[in-house]
Order: structure tokens, then C-alpha cells, then sequence
């Protein structure tokens, strides 16, 4: 049945996903694991993930328009050149969750607990991050453009080439982290605390 689910998700259908997993449900039937199945180069729309398991799961390549990852597993998970349009990724288990070379724009992330997760070279539009937490993060070469931060906690970890860009950073504690060639541009702060590693820009990119 595993194997079903993943062939209806690649079928592009959602409708026929969600029956499925009713079904399933109906039938007082376990969800099926979809550990380790990878998902390439898919144009996703309107899919409720909710309760799965994609542990080491792969998304590559694909388009993910409002879909959402509701109280998943995604521990191991790997999201590589995927454009994220409109989902959420709230109250997921996430360590070791990996994102590379990926565009989120409207989404919303929420009480995430990233530990051991690595995100790299991503843009992320208009996005709300509220409730995370983790220790031993890497984030390297990531844009935050508008959007929200709002009670983001990191206990360890190392931040580099990280821009924050016209949004407003709310009840956030960094302080712990290792940062190195990180700024500011146009941030509203208020009970925030950054690691010295950032630096402030105007709109202009004149370095005070």
C-alpha cells in the first residue's frame, strides 16, 4: 500500500490521494510509512500530507503549491532545487531535515524542532517562521526576503551568508550561534537577540 500512496502521488491526482488515506482510515487500516521514497520533478497541488511519514524521503526538483506537512515525520527528509508555494510545514518531527537550492514563497513554518538540520543556498518570500527550535543547525547562503520571525530559538549551530531582508523579527533568541558574513536589511527587531556575526544595511546596501 506504501507503494500505492507514492504512485498516487506521483499521478499528480490529490483527489484520489485523499480517498485513499480515508479509505484507510475508514477500514481502521494503519497509514502506510513512506520512508525513503523519492518524489522527482512533480508539479503538486493542493496535497494534505497530514500524519505521514517521510522519513529520508527525497523531494527533487518538484512544485509544491499549497500543500501541507502537518504533525509529519520528517526526519532525514531532503528537499533539493523544490519551489514551495503557499504549504505548511507545522509540528513535525525534523531532525536532520535537509533543504538545498530551494524557493519558498507564503509558507509557513511553525513549532518545528530542527535539530541537525542543514539548509543551503534557498530564498524564502513573504514566509512566517514562528516556534522553532533546534540545536547543531547549519544554515548557509539563505535569504529571508519580508515575511516573520516570531519566538525563534536556536541553541547551537552556525549561520553564514544569511541575509535578513524587510521583515520583522519578533521574540527570537540566536544569541547562541556562530554567525559569519550574516545582515540585516530594513529588519524590524523588538526582543530579539542576534549573534555579533550580523551586520546592518540599508535598502541600498550602504554598510553602516
Amino acid at each position: 500500500m506504501a507503494q500505492s500512496l507514492a504512485s498516487l502521488i506521483r499521478g499528480g491526482n490529490p483527489q484520489a490521494f485523499h480517498q485513499a488515506i480515508q479509505q484507510l482510515c475508514d477500514d481502521s487500516e494503519p497509514i502506510p510509512s513512506l520512508e525513503n521514497e523519492t518524489f522527482r520533478e512533480l508539479n503538486l497541488a493542493a496535497y494534505d500530507f497530514s500524519g505521514l511519514n517521510f522519513t529520508n524521503a527525497e523531494f527533487e526538483s518538484c512544485t509544491l503549491t499549497e500543500v501541507n506537512f502537518l504533525g509529519c515525520t520528517l526526519d532525514g527528509a531532503y528537499f533539493n532545487g523544490t519551489t514551495m508555494f503557499s504549504c505548511r510545514l507545522d509540528e513535525n518531527s525534523a531532525d536532520g531535515l535537509s533543504v538545498d537550492s530551494c524557493t519558498l514563497s507564503k509558507c509557513e513554518l511553525g513549532s518545528l524542532q530542527l535539530d541537525n538540520c542543514e539548509w543551503t543556498d534557498c530564498q524564502f518570500n513573504d514566509c512566517v517562521l514562528s516556534g522553532l527550535r533546534g540545536a547543531d543547525i547549519n544554515f548557509e547562503r539563505l535569504t529571508f526576503k519580508r515575511g516573520r520571525w516570531v519566538n525563534v530559538n536556536f541553541e547551537s549551530g552556525e549561520l553564514s551568508y544569511v541575509t535578513l531582508r524587510s521583515l520583522s523579527v519578533n521574540e527570537c533568541d540566536l544569541s547562541e550561534l556562530d554567525a559569519s558574513h550574516c545582515y540585516l536589511v530594513d529588519v524590524e527587531q523588538e526582543a530579539a537577540k542576534l549573534p555579533d556575526g550580523f551586520s546592518e544595511k540599508s535598502g541600498r546596501r550602504q554598510t553602516f
